[in-house]
C-alpha cells in the first residue's frame, strides 16, 4: 500500500505498520547531518501518542512531521484497537533525540489523543528483553507445574527400575 500525499508525506505499509515519511524533511536537511546526529546521540527514539481513533493519529502524524520537519512516523496497520480504553492505537513519531516533548504535549487532547512521552529505542529494546526474560521464566514455571501424562509416568517408572537393577 503506497499512497502519495501532498507536501511530500508518503504512507507505506511494511509488515504490521503503516509508515509516514516526510520526504521534504530529508530534502530540506543535509542527510549526512541527520546521520551524524544519529551517531552522536546514539539510538533513535520516539514520541508516543495513543488514541482509539486511528485516522486522528495519522492526521496528527502528518501535521507533526511537517510542523517540526521530522521525517518518520508509524501507526499500526490493523484496524482493530487494543482492549485498553484510550490506548487502542499508537502513533510513534521518530527523532534522533528528545527535542520537542514540551511542544508536542500541546497535542494531548484529553479523551481523544493522549501524548505519553519520549521513549528511546534503547529503552524499548531493554523492555523487550525484560519481557522475553519474564515470559521465559513464566514458561519454565509452567513446565515445572505440569504433571506427567500416564505414558510419561510409565516411562519414568521403567527408567527408575532399570537404574535400580543396574546398580
Amino acid at each position: 500500500m503506497t499512497e502519495k500525499k501532498n507536501n511530500s508525506i508518503k504512507l507505506e505499509r511494511e509488515g504490521d505498520w503503516i509508515y509516514l515519511s516526510n520526504y521534504s524533511a530529508v530534502e530540506n536537511s543535509d542527510l549526512s547531518e541527520i546521520q551524524f546526529k544519529q551517531k552522536l546521540h546514539g539510538t533513535l527514539g520516539k514520541y508516543l501518542f495513543f488514541s482509539n481513533d486511528k485516522k486522528a493519529l495519522i492526521n496528527l502524524g502528518k501535521k507533526i512531521l511537517k510542523e517540526f520537519n521530522l521525517w518518520h512516523a508509524k501507526v499500526p496497520f490493523t484496524d482493530t484497537p487494543t482492549s485498553f480504553d484510550g490506548f487502542g492505537f499508537v502513533l510513534c513519531v521518530y527523532d534522533y533525540v528528545n527535542r520537542f516533548c514540551t511542544e508536542l504535549s500541546k497535542y494531548d487532547e484529553k479523551g481523544k489523543i493522549n501524548f505519553r512521552y519520549w521513549k528511546s529505542d534503547k529503552r524499548s529494546l531493554i523492555e523487550e528483553m525484560e519481557e522475553r526474560k519474564r515470559q521465559k521464566l513464566e514458561n519454565e514455571k509452567n513446565i515445572n507445574k505440569t504433571t506427567p501424562t500416564k505414558k510419561e509416568k510409565e516411562y519414568i517408572q521403567k527408567a527408575k527400575e532399570k537404574l535400580e537393577t543396574e546398580q
